[in-house]
């Protein structure tokens, strides 16, 4: 993916001239790392299409209340999402194309997501999905005095449970008051906190004049199928790397398969793949494991034909596992 392409119509070129203390705009090839960009969230990646990883993360600090966090990928991702505990978050998708899925329910370009402190999500991104998360502390948005009250109380009923808002015009304005806030934040006319805190009055703003009846509010949004897929993939992750296969799934295995094609688009003997390939990445670049071969820790995730673990990482990955160990020393 070059430059030009980890773009979109909402998401600025790279290496925009910006406010270097307000804006840290990063290219990453590697899944893990742009993982660790959230602040104060805690995120795992697993890359589901194949191919070398190239992804982008923008972040512009708007004073100790509001940021925002821009994010792409080129490849589809599923992403366990922790929310941080003294913020919510709110985010949109930023582009066109296959929708996201979030505990299983489409994701389109009219709706908002809210995570809660605390809250936990599981995201599939598609590739070259991008979206934008504001997170904004927690007390600055329930106790702003243009917050109405049913807004104000329905946020704080979320507890640790996503929401979701079909709310087009919300959507809209969060896309083009980060635009303008990135823009803004390219000088120094205005300061980052001044920023900050328009771009605040105006979601508050949004929210509470749209309330009723624009906004259609979903708190438990999980269809009943995502609860069985995430039953079956758990069991799988335990497989991880023990079983060759996860044949102690307690369900028909024509429904495994279904559960699986709806909400990861991949099979599950393909996912235990997935998983115990990014198992053997991960090790190769852990420097508490440099003295094993590359042998050894493909033979600790089930990999015993070198020819074919050797094919298999290079057609997921991009590169052969010799590449990623030499990062490890480079």
């Amino acid at each position: 993916m070059e430059n030009g392409e980890i773009s979109t119509p909402w998401f600025p070129s790279y290496g925009f001239c910006a406010n270097r203390d307000a804006v840290l705009d990063q290219l990453y090839d590697n899944f893990d790392q742009q993982s660790e960009q959230l602040s104060g969230h805690d995120q795992s990646y697993t890359q589901l299409s194949p191919g070398a990883f190239r992804g982008r993360f923008l972040s512009a600090f708007l004073g100790p209340q509001i940021a925002l966090h821009m994010e792409i990928c080129n490849q589809a991702m599923e992403q366990e999402v922790g929310g941080s505990a003294g913020h919510f978050s709110l985010g949109v998708v930023l582009n066109d194309g296959p929708p996201f899925l979030l505990n299983g329910q489409t994701m389109g370009p009219g709706d908002v997501l809210v995570l809660p402190p605390g809250g936990a999500l599981h995201m599939v991104s598609p590739a070259g999905g991008a979206i934008l998360a504001v997170s904004i502390d927690t007390s600055a948005l329930l106790t702003h005095p243009g917050l109405a009250a049913p807004v104000a109380d329905w946020l704080a009923g979320l507890h640790c449970a996503a929401g979701l808002l079909s709310a087009p015009s919300l959507a809209a304005r969060l896309r083009e008051d980060a635009a303008s806030a990135l823009e803004s934040a390219k000088g120094t006319e205005l300061e980052a906190e001044v920023l900050g805190h328009a771009l605040l009055s105006g979601i508050v703003s949004k929210l509470s004049l749209d309330w009723r009846p624009a906004i259609h509010a979903q708190t438990q949004f999980s269809p009943a199928s995502f609860g069985r897929f995430n039953h079956f993939r758990s069991q799988i992750n335990a497989a991880i790397p023990d079983l060759e296969r996860p044949s102690q799934i307690d369900a028909p295995r024509r429904s495994v398969e279904h559960a699986f094609a709806r909400h990861l688009s991949v099979g599950p003997l393909t996912y235990l793949r997935i998983l115990r390939l990014h198992s053997v990445k991960r090790r190769l670049l852990d420097p508490t494991k440099a003295h094993l071969t590359i042998g050894d820790i493909a033979a600790e995730n089930g990999f015993w034909d070198w020819s074919r673990f050797s094919n298999q990482y290079r057609k997921h990955f991009g590169e052969l596992p010799s590449v990623t160990r030499k990062r490890l020393t480079s």
